[in-house]
């Protein structure tokens, strides 16, 4: 469990819990409620046949609501939006205590597969960096996997949080959908009203909440529904992109990505093997691969793995490949010489097409 104390990070945490309470118990108290129950009128204390037949013609007391419970469509829209919120801040849950990868929990020794030098970070104080780790500024450290730094979660998206945050994206678009649904349903539903059973719902209104509460109430609410999943979705396009070609938000500025193979297998690095769990915000069965390699995007094989080194990109051959695994079994204990001398004949990119 990790908390990552950035004022903005933790005030959008927040918000996006009160968002979606909010907007939950608007849609269900002031929409599902009254609209979406068997409503009858209550017989007055007078009631009788004497009553029914004469008084009730001259009564003007308002009709009472009685609420007989949700008809079945109410049910099910009911049953569907809470499980949606519930999985949906459940994953956000996850998504904002888990830690993403921080190479702080790989190991010390470089891993003596690893086909080339290994990086070194200099704001972690020298520690070996992965190939497919990236240094976050916010977190202060560096990241396997590092797909972005999300203040909506206060929190980097990595291999080992990623899942919860696209199951967080998944159910946060399912609620505001199912509530813009009841929105719809149930403005329809009041246009059809009339008589009694009109009455007995412009009372039900009455009891919740004055109408200028309500009105307002259901505006921004509906605001708020639109705004975040219009957010979720254009997010959730660019994880489905990154599971699609198996690189990371940071990768694509560099035109790199990770070993491309079917779409299933990609999923299954990140949602666990088991795929009836994938829409499930449990841990999944993963560990990060530390010495796992990167490739450049006019690679789209995967058959070069390359490293950076200062900016500059190096292309390993197997010769260089046995070199380095001589260099790393050694400890990396000496100072590094030249890369261009060591390895003469590397290919190497300038800085300005890779980034940094």
């Amino acid at each position: 469990m990790r908390l990552i104390f950035s004022p903005l990070g933790i005030f959008l945490c927040l918000l996006v819990w009160v968002c979606a309470l909010v907007a939950n118990t608007v849609t269900v108290r002031f929409i599902l409620s009254p609209l979406f129950t068997h409503q009858e009128p209550v017989e007055s204390p007078r009631s009788g046949w004497l009553w029914g037949i004469f008084g009730r013609q001259f009564s003007r007391e308002p009709l009472a609501p009685r609420d007989n419970g949700y008809t079945v469509l109410g049910i099910f829209l009911l049953i569907l939006h809470e499980l949606s919120v519930v999985f949906a801040l459940t994953a956000h849950l996850l998504a904002v205590f888990t830690d993403p990868g921080s190479t702080k929990h790989a190991p010390s020794q470089v891993p003596p597969n690893l086909p080339f030098p290994p990086g070194q970070c200099s704001p972690c104080k020298g520690r070996w960096k992965p190939p497919r780790a990236h240094h976050c500024k916010v977190c202060k450290e560096c990241i396997f996997r590092m797909d972005h730094h999300c203040p909506w979660i206060n929190n980097c998206v990595g291999l080992m949080n990623q899942k919860y945050f696209i199951l967080f994206l998944i159910y946060i678009s399912c609620a505001c959908t199912i509530s813009i649904l009841i929105f719809g349903i149930g403005a329809f539903k009041w246009f059809l009203l009339s008589g009694t059973e009109k009455e007995v719902v412009e009372a039900k209104f009455a009891s919740l909440a004055p109408p200028w509460l309500l009105v307002t109430s259901l505006v921004l609410c509906l605001a708020v529904l639109v705004f975040f999943l219009a957010m979720s979705l254009d997010f959730l396009s660019e994880q489905w992109e990154a599971l699609e070609t198996n690189t990371t938000l940071v990768e694509t500025y560099k035109n790199t990505h990770g070993a491309r193979t079917t779409f299933f297998q990609h999923v299954a690095e990140v949602f666990g093997p088991t795929w009836w769990l994938w829409l499930i915000p449990c841990p999944p069965s993963i560990s990060p691969d530390w010495a796992e390699p990167v490739y450049l995007e006019e690679d789209p094989a995967g058959k070069t793995p390359w490293f950076f080194e200062n900016g500059t990109t190096f292309s390993m051959t197997d010769s260089h490949r046995r070199e380095s695994i001589e260099l790393v079994s050694a400890g990396f204990s000496r100072e590094r010489t030249d890369l261009r001398e060591r390895f003469p004949s590397a290919v190497m990119r300038p800085k300005s097409v890779v980034g940094t």
